[in-house]
């Protein structure tokens, strides 16, 4: 009986782990390297001070997602919103996007200023810093329902 319980424990551990990494497949990815298109949510390489000073040049606002490493939802969030094109080309198009661990470099400092609940959080911020609206966890009817809620978040 132990060995069939350690056995059972053990393929639940491993497929916990396959479900992990699934998720970091990069989705831009298409057999060629060189023909590779860029799918979703392409986030701004900079600070939080960096992106609030391109989206006040832009008119943009500016989209969050606040990720730790050690969340499995996290993680299909980050797959998400690298894989889908429509909600991509929304928050490309309409937010300065950047994905933050909460947990290093500016983060904990954004998490005191922008509470959050659960992880993975979005955050949707006007370009004079405050915060329009959030999103924790993830959404139950997909890509779909995260790009009505940005759309909303937008107006």
């Amino acid at each position: 009986m132990k060995i069939i319980l350690r056995n059972l424990i053990f393929a639940l551990f491993l497929g916990h782990l396959t479900t992990l990494f699934a998720f970091d497949k990069n989705p831009t990815e298409s057999g060629s390297k060189s023909k590779a298109k860029k799918v979703g949510v392409v986030f701004f390489e900079g600070t939080f001070k960096q992106a609030l000073a391109k989206a006040q040049s832009e008119n943009k606002m500016i989209f969050i997602d606040s990720y730790t490493s050690w969340c499995g939802p996290c993680k299909q969030m980050k797959y998400m919103l690298k894989a889908d094109e429509k909600l991509g080309n929304y928050l490309n198009e309409n937010f300065v996007c950047l994905s933050i661990n909460i947990e290093k470099g500016e983060g904990p400092k954004l998490k005191r200023k922008y509470p959050h609940g659960t992880f993975p959080t979005l955050l949707f911020i006007k370009n004079d810093g405050k915060l329009k609206n959030r999103f924790s966890g993830l959404p139950e009817y997909g890509p779909a329902e995260l790009l009505n809620f940005a759309k909303l978040a937008s107006q």
